[in-house]
């Protein structure tokens, strides 16, 4: 069997490996132990916040809603052109997705109409 390491029990190693930059994740790899471990060990001394699921659910239900995106939006950036279209998902049905495209001028002439702000959307 392996020998496997085990987190240090003192505060102030933990608190240093935290003050250098290091994520539970970091330390956890440092001293050969789990991520859990490690994150049990530094809510015991207090070094980060115990948050449980009732609080990171209420965090949640306060949050803004993002309106749902429909069929006609589309976003423009100067080097892409995103739609949003249904795609067929196996075993789910259809779901709305974006669709990001080169903004090249094939793209362009297709919305060039509805968006006039567009380089060479005003007709002539």
């Amino acid at each position: 069997m392996p020998f496997k390491r085990k987190l240090p029990r003192d505060r102030e190693t933990l608190a240093a490996h935290l003050k250098s930059g290091l994520t539970i994740d970091g330390i956890a790899e440092v001293y050969g132990c789990g991520k859990e471990a490690t994150r049990r060990e530094l809510v015991r001394h207090g070094l980060i916040e115990a948050r449980s699921r009732a609080v990171l659910l209420a965090e949640a239900l306060e949050r803004e809603i993002a309106p749902e995106p429909t069929k006609r939006d589309v976003l423009l950036k100067s080097d892409r052109t995103t739609f949003m279209r249904e795609f067929f998902m196996a075993g789910k049905g259809f779901e709305l997705r974006p669709l990001s495209l080169p903004r090249n001028s094939m793209h362009i002439a297709a919305i060039a109409p509805k968006y006039p702000q567009i380089m060479g959307g005003l007709r002539r």
